[in-house]
């Protein structure tokens, strides 16, 4: 078969989570079939739509380079991009099309395949297609219970990817990204009327004046996204929260089912975990930013005796410079060790010295890959309760659940581990098992070959 992966951002520049995911399926699917990739390359100031071809990996990859999305309608429908794959898919002409996602790229690429009367399947990795802010998060660090055909983006102040507010609190401390005299100040600055009017009504990183020009435009994006994605012929997500939250949204129940992602286990092979001494070795692995909770944690482990554990945090820590800022401020424990970012074909390491992995995030976490990676590396979890990780972490048999946000809590269920270490061993021998990416790459082989079928019938 010729497949067509279509994704944001691809390796080996680029190492997040879904990216990561359609290299390591895309990888093991060009054993027995031909593998286009289109992706963007790093975002330029400006200038028009650029393209280079490489193989890489075994794959065909075609990556754009264009600028971000100036306007709020242009972050999901673009015309340059729309033209540039259309062109793509007459060149190559893919037996079936997998969406994997389609952030700063344009919805309207589906539309082309429609056209063009491909099958087209996808995988939804995050909310992007249901939220323009992608994480459904409300300012402040609030969990958004999801869009209800658009009302509740009316009145937040992230639907529109004007200038997102993130605050959190660390202690009495209270961190704002955007103080209101610096937002005063910018409205009060004189602008050319022709933008100050397109910023007004239009821009993604001004205020959108009126209500009813961000009901028509948060409306509008949910009902146009909907109507596209319900074209598929499959939908996968990895948990059935995910899933549930994208049939309330409305995308049709037949067309869309959970199915956990496949991990590449390669890394993980002939694994030991160093030996632990005397010290309890929590850790925190991926993204350090504020939704990701690593305030929470930190708060946590400072209410922990002195020489009883350490905390190691393995993560970019320039990807939101203040927030690590804060994070070093707020760490007061002589155990914390902020490790920096690593390899991620060598996150193997990083659980040699783990004994327990800590996810304390605030948001509707989906399925984390470092969680699986823990199950690999037969280490249990500490995660915050709600979202999808439920569905992975077994209260007291795998690992343990706290609440959201409380650090308190938190503390308590590191100090079950710290009393009884024995917890770590036994924990971690109840891991489930993970699918791997070539056991992935065959069931999406076989749906492919339905989804074929079907079309032909």
């Amino acid at each position: 078969m010729k497949i067509l992966q279509v994704i944001h951002y691809f390796p080996p520049d680029f190492h997040a989570g879904a990216e990561n995911y359609t290299y390591n399926l895309g990888k093991e699917l060009t054993r027995r079939n031909d593998v286009f990739i289109y992706c963007r390359d790093a975002p330029i100031p400006r200038g028009p739509l650029t393209y280079k071809d490489e193989v890489f990996a075994g794959m065909q990859v075609r990556r754009i380079r264009y600028p971000q999305p100036e306007t709020f309608i242009r972050s999901f429908y673009n015309e340059d991009i729309h033209d540039s794959f259309k062109a793509y898919l007459l060149e190559v002409k893919p037996d079936i099309v997998h969406f994997q996602h389609l952030v700063h790229l344009s919805l309207s690429c589906i539309d082309e395949v429609v056209r063009q009367s491909i099958p087209f399947a996808m995988t939804f990795h995050d909310f992007f297609y249901i939220c323009p802010q992608i994480q459904m998060m409300k300012p402040g660090l609030r969990m958004c219970p999801g869009p209800s055909g658009g009302i509740n983006c009316i009145g937040c102040e992230n639907s529109l990817l004007k200038t997102t507010q993130i605050e959190w609190r660390t202690g009495s401390e209270k961190v704002m990204a955007d103080p209101i005299f610096r937002r005063l100040l910018r409205a009060l600055l004189p602008r050319h009327p022709v933008v100050r009017l397109k910023n007004h009504f239009f821009s993604e990183y001004y205020p959108v004046g009126e209500l009813s020009h961000r009901k028509t435009l948060s409306f509008m994006r949910l009902q146009y996204i909907l109507s596209r994605i319900n074209k598929a012929d499959l939908i996968t997500a990895p948990s059935s929260y995910l899933v549930e939250k994208y049939k309330e949204a409305g995308v049709k129940d037949d067309i869309i089912f959970a199915s956990t992602n496949g991990i590449d286990l390669s890394p993980f092979e002939g694994f030991t975990r160093k030996e632990r001494k005397d010290k309890v070795r929590f850790s925190f692995i991926g993204t350090v930013s504020p939704h990701k909770g690593v305030h929470v944690l930190i708060e946590a482990f400072n209410r922990l005796p002195g020489d009883a554990a350490e905390l190691n945090i393995f993560g970019n820590l320039d990807h939101v410079p203040h927030y690590t800022h804060s994070l070093e401020k707020l760490a007061r424990h002589p155990g914390i060790h902020f490790r920096g970012k690593f390899i991620p074909q060598q996150v193997a390491n990083t659980y040699r010295e783990t004994d327990v992995l800590v996810i304390p995030s605030l948001w509707h976490e989906n399925c984390p890959l470092v969680l699986l990676d823990a199950f690999i590396a037969k280490t249990p979890a500490i995660v915050s309760r709600g979202g999808a990780m439920d569905e992975f972490v077994q209260e007291g048999k795998n690992g343990f659940l706290f609440q959201m946000g409380d650090s308190a809590d938190l503390a308590k269920k590191m100090m079950k581990f710290i009393r009884e270490p024995d917890l770590i061993e036994r924990m971690g021998r109840q891991a489930p098992k993970v699918k791997s990416a070539e056991e992935d790459a065959r069931d999406w082989e076989e749906r492919y070959r339905e989804i074929l079928k079907k079309r032909s019938a």
